[in-house]
């Protein structure tokens, strides 16, 4: 369906399916603009939708801290996933357990 739904799809827009749609407004994180109804080879006329936005807060706002226009990204989403530290000292250093590995992660 995925693929389907790319092929069909707008350049610069991101298309999902209705069942996609339903579950994702089940979180309250997103906000869609409806497209209407597609048609897809071998599904029928299928519902889809566009999404327009996440709703979802940024790092700056969960820990309640201002953003340094001149060093940190828009949400801060991108220094969680690449490791980088913040523009200004943490107060609050969370430290592994004793466990260093386990099945499903390793910190190093």
């Amino acid at each position: 369906m995925a693929s389907a739904l790319e092929l069909n799809g707008i350049v610069g827009k991101i298309q999902c399916s209705d069942k996609t749609h339903k579950y994702a407004m089940q979180t309250g994180r997103f906000d869609f603009e409806r497209r209407g109804r597609t048609h897809i080879k071998g599904k029928g006329d299928v519902e889809t939708y566009f999404l327009l936005r996440s709703l979802k807060k940024s790092v700056w706002e969960i820990i309640n801290r201002d953003r340094d226009v001149e060093k940190n990204t828009i949400d801060g989403y991108e220094e969680l996933e690449n490791k980088m530290f913040f523009a200004e000292k943490q107060e609050t250093v969370i430290r592994p357990a004793a466990v260093q590995n386990s099945k499903t992660c390793s910190i190093t």
